[in-house]
């Protein structure tokens, strides 16, 4: 028992020819599906602070796993950039005092003559003409 005593006669293409496309198609998906996945692990290690050149590495075998675990379990380059620049210098002479902590003046917020309240631009009271006292 042959294929083609299963499949039948397909006409003037075999299958021989067949399985042949099937496998060059495979071989197309099988590619892209590399080029993909070798373009996403550059551009997650250049995200990550590292050369996106190392995401060649992901390609050889026993490498890839390392590099896997050093990049899951280390801290990014990226990571410790954006520490080192969030932190603020060290001033050891003066001390700024935060926004909290300066004085303000507290503008009213109802007019003292009628009892309308001020919108935040007012100068003048809208009802009455009282000047607004700061």
């Amino acid at each position: 028992m042959n294929l083609e005593d299963i499949f039948g006669n397909i006409g003037a293409i075999g299958l021989e020819d067949i399985f042949g496309i099937i496998g060059a198609i495979g071989i197309v998906v099988g590619i892209i599906s590399l080029v993909l996945m070798l373009v996403s692990w550059m551009f997650i290690f250049s995200k990550a602070g590292y050369s996106k050149w190392l995401g060649l590495l992901m390609l050889v075998p026993i490498v890839n796993l390392i590099w896997f675990l050093i990049f899951a379990f280390s801290k990014w380059p990226i990571i410790k950039e954006q520490q080192r620049t969030s932190q603020p210098p060290e001033t050891a002479h003066r001390h700024e005092p935060a926004v909290a902590e300066m004085p303000t003046k507290s503008m009213p917020v109802h007019c003292p003559s009628c009892g309308t309240p001020f919108a935040a631009e007012d100068k003048f009271c809208g009802s009455c003409g009282f000047p607004r006292q700061t």
